[in-house]
């Protein structure tokens, strides 16, 4: 049985053909970029985990 409600990309154009991705989330890789740019990907994502969760 799986464990996992959904499979979800972060947008780096990475494929698992393995499984059916539910949902592409879009995020700019920030490597290289300022600890600014890093800091406003984690948000998103901590934004987007809890739209998730509630």
């Amino acid at each position: 049985a799986d464990d996992w409600d959904a499979v979800i990309s972060m947008g780096c154009g990475v494929s698992c053909p393995a499984m059916k991705i539910d949902e592409d989330w879009e995020l700019d890789d920030p490597v290289g970029q300022s600890i600014e740019v890093f800091r406003e990907t984690r948000d998103a994502i901590r934004d987007r985990i809890l739209r998730l969760t509630f």
